[in-house]
């Protein structure tokens, strides 16, 4: 009977990560698939020149976060071993806020001083979603609580809204700012979902006020 429970535990157990797996791996060919087409579509709307200068700024932003990569990571391991993660949010939020005032000012300063006029409007395009990029706290915790189904869910979504997003300012022939804008803005859109999902409760909005 002791044989026959273990590998009912060990199906069980099996079963539940290959759900997990069958979730992220669906919102994946949706995350890749929405931005191929994004890409594909809006690559022919901006043409060579000013989709060099959509990349330009779309990688100054990326270069100046590489820090704050470093940052996440160690804020993984944490959120990780925790026994207290709630807290270990709160204070990854707090200290992701600091670091990013640290950092994304003096790029923003950088910029000014050293890019051409228009270029940098298109950079502080970037950095302006950006604001919102210590809320990837709650992406990070629903992965390790294994909240498989809300960081598909919210990936999936947010993939899809970003390729809607874009396929309108394609057909309003929008200016070349507001797909920089919407560089940054992709950084932090399913992050802001799977915070509002957490935050819609009364135990996550008291423990951050």
């Amino acid at each position: 009977m002791k044989f026959i429970d273990k590998w009912k535990l060990i199906l069980n157990s099996y079963s539940s990560v290959m759900k997990e797996i069958s979730m992220y791996g669906s919102s994946q060919v949706i995350i890749q698939g929405s931005s191929f087409l994004a890409i594909t579509m809006v690559s022919r709307y901006l043409g060579p020149t000013n989709l060099g200068l959509y990349s330009f700024a779309q990688s100054y932003m990326s270069t100046s976060l590489v820090i704050i990569g470093g940052f996440d990571f160690f804020y993984s391991w944490q959120l990780a071993k925790s026994t207290d993660r709630h807290n270990v949010v709160k204070n990854y939020l707090l200290q992701k806020l600091s670091v990013m005032t640290i950092i994304l000012l003096p790029a923003i300063i950088f910029a000014y001083i050293s890019f051409p006029k228009d270029v940098f409007y298109l950079s502080l395009a970037t950095f302006i979603p950006i604001i919102f990029y210590p809320f990837t706290a709650f992406w990070t915790y629903a992965q390790i609580d294994k909240r498989a189904k809300l960081v598909s869910v919210a990936g999936s979504t947010a993939a899809i809204t970003s390729l809607i997003i874009k396929a309108v300012l394609v057909y309003i022939h929008a200016p070349l700012i507001a797909f920089a804008f919407m560089a940054g803005f992709d950084l932090i859109i399913g992050s802001l979902l799977v915070a509002i999902v957490f935050l819609s409760t009364k135990y996550w909005r008291s423990l951050l006020t």
